[in-house]
């Protein structure tokens, strides 16, 4: 959740305010590493870097356009 909740941060920072929950996937590449992929806006590149602890997560999330 943590990881959405940022990720719509970083979108609206970029102007984007379109973006529900239910539109962002969490999803792990070959190297099993996270990233983000957003169908509606396939211009942007989301990076995404996740920890937790026992009791808390936390999510910092860097999003740019791609022109």
């Amino acid at each position: 959740y943590c990881a959405k909740e940022a990720t719509v941060k970083a979108l609206t920072d970029l102007g984007i305010s379109d973006i529900l929950y239910n539109d962002i996937e969490l999803l792990n590449d070959e190297n099993n590493s996270p990233h983000i992929k957003i169908s509606k806006h396939s211009n942007i590149d989301i990076k995404v870097s996740l920890s937790h602890s026992k009791n808390q997560a936390i999510a910092f999330v860097v999003a740019q356009k791609i022109f």
